[in-house]
C-alpha cells in the first residue's frame, strides 16, 4: 500500500499527476484539432490495436470454454456433467456480480487518477476484492458440501468461483493502466489460463491416470485461474500490495452508494438476458427451449466482441471523461459503434452465405421441422440491438450513472419479460424471440436517451465522478 509521504514527496508526486492531466489534455486537444480523416486513423492505430488484443485473450478463451463442455458432455456421465455445468454456471453469474462491485470500479476510477492515488485506489479495491472473492468460495464450499457431500467437488470447486472472479479483477487493473503493456498483459493472462488449464486437463488425467470427474476438472481450471493471475503483476514487479486496516473498508464504503446501482445493474443484466430462457423452459418445456438456444450459441463470438470492446472501451473514455473533452468522447463513442456493428453486419452475411452448410450440419438432424432460419435471424438482430448500446453503457460507466444502467436495464427487462410472455402464449416459441429483442431494443433507446442529456451543458461536471 502507498504510505503516507513527506511535503516534498508529495509536491513531486502532485507534479507527476499534474504533468499526467496536462499530457491527457494535450492528446485530446491535439486529436480535436485534427482534421476527421486523421482523427479517424489515430483512433483506429490506438483503440482499434487494443480491440485486437483483447480478442486475442477473450476469443480463445471463449473457444476453450466452448471445446470443455463438449468434451465433458460426451465424457461425463448426466449426473456428474449436470453438476459441473451448475457449478460452472454459478462461477460465471458470480463473476458478473463480482465485477460490478471491482472489475468495473476499477477500470472507471483507476485511470481518472495517477501516482500515489491511483496505487492506493488499486489497494483499497484489491483488498476488498480478495476478502469478498474468499469469503465467497468459503460459502460455497459449505453449500456444495451440503448439496454434494463430496469433498473434491466442493473444495476445488469454490476455489474455481472465487479465483475466476479475483483473475477478472486482476485483468480489469492491467487494462485500467495507461499504456498498452496493461492490455498486453491481460491478453497474456488469458492465454496462460488457457494453455494451462488445457494441459493439466490433458496430463492429470492420461499421465497420473486419474479419473476424470467434475473435483479433478474443477481442480485443473482453479490451478489455470491462479497462473493466469500471475502475468497481470509483472509490471509491479512482484510487489503484490494488500492492507485488511479499517480505512481500507472506509475507503471502499465511499463508493457503495454507486457500486450498489452498479449491483443491481448487474441484476437487471441479467434478468434482461435470461427472462426468454426460463419463460419458455417453464411454460413450453426444456425441448422447445433447445431450438432457440442453438440458435444463440451461433451468435456467441458477437458477444465475445461486446466484452472485449467494454474492457478497452471503459478505461478509455474514464481517461478523456477527466478532461471534460465531449467532442474526444464522441469521436471513440462513434468509432466504437462503427467497429462493433460493422463485426456484427460481416458476421451476419457469412452466417448467410453459408447457411446451407450451417444448417445442415448443426440442425438437420436434431431439429427437424423448426424454423431455425427464423431463429438464427431474429436472434441475429437481438445481437446486434445488443451490441448497438453498449459503448453508450460503458460511456454511462465511466461517469458513475450506474443508476442509469439500472434503470434502462429494469425497463428492458420489464418490457422484455411481458412481450416474450405474450408473444409465446400467442404464437408459439419461435416468434418469442422478439420480446427479447424489444427488451433489447428498449434498453437501448433509454441508454441512447441517457447519452443525450449527459451532452447537456453542466451535466458531466455535477455526475461525472465520485
Amino acid at each position: 500500500m502507498c504510505s503516507v509521504t513527506t511535503p516534498a514527496h508529495s509536491c513531486a508526486a502532485a507534479f507527476r499527476c499534474g504533468a499526467a492531466r496536462e499530457a491527457r489534455r494535450s492528446h485530446c486537444d491535439a486529436e480535436k484539432n485534427m482534421p476527421a480523416d486523421q482523427a479517424i486513423i489515430r483512433l483506429s492505430a490506438s483503440l482499434g490495436g487494443r480491440y485486437l488484443s483483447r480478442l486475442a485473450g477473450e476469443g480463445p478463451q471463449s473457444v476453450y470454454h466452448f471445446c470443455l463442455n463438449i468434451v465433458l458432455l460426451r465424457t461425463l456421465s448426466p449426473y456428474d456433467y449436470g453438476t459441473f455445468s451448475i457449478i460452472f454456471i454459478t462461477a460465471a453469474t458470480a463473476t458478473l456480480f463480482s465485477d460490478a462491485l471491482f472489475a468495473i470500479p476499477a477500470t472507471v476510477y483507476i485511470p481518472s487518477r495517477c501516482g500515489c492515488a491511483a496505487r492506493v485506489l488499486d489497494v483499497t479495491i484489491g483488498s476488498v476484492a480478495l476478502v469478498v472473492c474468499s469469503a465467497l468460495s468459503i460459502v460455497t464450499a459449505i453449500a456444495i458440501w451440503i448439496w454434494l457431500g463430496s469433498l473434491s467437488v466442493s473444495c476445488f470447486g469454490s476455489a474455481f468461483i472465487g479465483l475466476w472472479a479475483l483473475r477478472n479483477y486482476t485483468r480489469a487493473v492491467a487494462l485500467a493502466q495507461p499504456w498498452r503493456a496493461g492490455g498486453a498483459r491481460a491478453t497474456l493472462s488469458d492465454l496462460t489460463y488457457v494453455v494451462s488449464g488445457t494441459a493439466l486437463l490433458i496430463v492429470l488425467p492420461r499421465v497420473l491416470h486419474l479419473p476424470l470427474t467434475p473435483g479433478l476438472v474443477f481442480g485443473g481450471l482453479s490451478a489455470a485461474c491462479a497462473l493466469g493471475i500471475l502475468p497481470c503483476f509483472l509490471d509491479r514487479g512482484w510487489r503484490i500490495r494488500i492492507s485488511f486496516r479499517a480505512r481500507i473498508f472506509r475507503r471502499y464504503g465511499r463508493f457503495l452508494p454507486a457500486l450498489l446501482w452498479s449491483l443491481a445493474g448487474a441484476g437487471t443484466a441479467i434478468v434482461l438476458g435470461q427472462s426468454q430462457a426460463f419463460l419458455v423452459a417453464g411454460i413450453a418445456g426444456p425441448a422447445a427451449f433447445a431450438p432457440i438456444a442453438a440458435g444463440f450459441v451461433l451468435l456467441a463470438p458477437i458477444r465475445v466482441l461486446t466484452g472485449s470492446v467494454l474492457n478497452v472501451l471503459r478505461p478509455e473514455l474514464s481517461r478523456r471523461d477527466e478532461t471534460r473533452d465531449a467532442a474526444s468522447i464522441q469521436k471513440v463513442l462513434i468509432f466504437s459503434v462503427q467497429c462493433a456493428l460493422l463485426f456484427v453486419l460481416a458476421y451476419g452475411a457469412c452466417l448467410l452465405l453459408a447457411w446451407p452448410l450451417v444448417k445442415s450440419l448443426l440442425f438437420a438432424k436434431q431439429f427437424v421441422g423448426e424454423p431455425m432460419g427464423l431463429i438464427v435471424t431474429m436472434a441475429w438482430l437481438t445481437a446486434m440491438t445488443y451490441t448497438a448500446y453498449q459503448p453508450f453503457r460503458a460511456l454511462a460507466q465511466s461517469q458513475s450513472r450506474f443508476r442509469d444502467i439500472t434503470l434502462a436495464t429494469l425497463a428492458g427487462g420489464i418490457t422484455g419479460f411481458i412481450t416474450v410472455l405474450l408473444l409465446l402464449l400467442t404464437f408459439g416459441p419461435a416468434i418469442s424471440i422478439g420480446g427479447a429483442l424489444v427488451g433489447e431494443a428498449t434498453t437501448f433507446f433509454l441508454l441512447w436517451g441517457a447519452y443525450l442529456r449527459s451532452r447537456a451543458p453542466g451535466f458531466v461536471a455535477r455526475f461525472g465522478g465520485t
